[in-house]
């Protein structure tokens, strides 16, 4: 998700995909979404808006 992220495949402001459709998608379990989503957010790509979903950061950090 990070090379997405930084590849502008995921734009800053833009929401992600829910972590059932993440999990599809990399073919994953929820739980290591969840575990990749601490790991985004501690580096400031991500944010969460309460009943709104994830979302990439926006301005990204450097």
């Amino acid at each position: 998700m990070r090379s997405k992220i930084r590849g502008g495949e995921y734009p800053p402001g833009s929401r992600l995909p829910t972590n059932q459709q993440l999990a599809e998608m990399y073919g994953v379990a929820r739980q290591t979404i969840d575990t990749a989503k601490v790991v985004l957010r501690t580096e400031g790509l991500i944010t969460d808006r309460t009943r709104a979903g994830t979302f990439v950061a926006d301005p990204l950090p450097p």
